[in-house]
């Protein structure tokens, strides 16, 4: 009668992991490449004339299209309209600043020092994060804004939360003002932006 053997290799699983690690690059080693590519403009094919200066800045048709379902629309080949034929988009109401900061969320997923960034540069941003339909940006903005809350902006940011489907800035806003409304009330600018937006 025979026997039959079997060998049994013993693979070490966490020599194979580190292999894989080392083909895959590092998520910020990918983001900073997105963010070369939108500062250099190289290979760009729309641009944006943006703010009253017409300021020009250079963007790829695919990264907008597969980061926003609004640039998807407007770039899209069956759309006839001049942006998706010419490749040219002209946005004159915004700030070059604030949109370059929207282009790069779109590249990268993320802002560099939008933390310590000026607050009516962070309400500007979710501003723009809604008109341009970039739910991870607005909420990132609203994010930060709940730690920007101030006497100086609690009007304007409550009415912004009001306006942008900004639920948990909203929340920190009425937060804000329980715990402050004795002095709010005196307060004569959260006074003057209640009075013109009553609703």
């Amino acid at each position: 009668m025979t026997t039959d053997e079997i060998w049994v290799e013993h693979r070490d699983a966490t020599k194979n992991k580190e292999d894989t690690k080392e083909l895959v690059p590092a998520l910020p080693t990918y983001a900073e490449q997105f963010r070369t590519m939108l500062e250099s403009g190289m290979h760009s094919d729309v641009k944006f004339f943006v703010g009253e200066e017409k300021v020009e800045i250079p963007a790829h048709r695919v990264v907008l299209s597969a980061r926003s379902s609004y640039f998807n629309a407007m770039l899209s080949e069956n759309n006839s309209m001049c942006e998706s034929r010419l490749g040219i988009i002209r946005t004159e109401q915004h700030e070059p600043a604030v949109f370059r900061r929207m282009l790069e969320f779109i590249y990268t997923n993320s802002v560099r020092d939008l933390a310590t960034a000026p607050p009516g540069e962070v309400i500007a941003l979710l501003m723009l994060a809604n008109e341009y339909l970039l739910d991870d940006l607005r909420k990132l903005c609203e994010k930060v804004a709940t730690t920007i809350i101030s006497f100086d902006n609690i009007g304007r940011l409550l009415l912004l939360s009001a306006g942008h489907n900004a639920s948990a800035l909203r929340e920190a806003c009425a937060e804000f003002v329980r715990e402050h409304k004795l002095e709010l009330a005196q307060d004569v600018n959260f006074r003057q932006d209640i009075e013109l937006n009553p609703e």
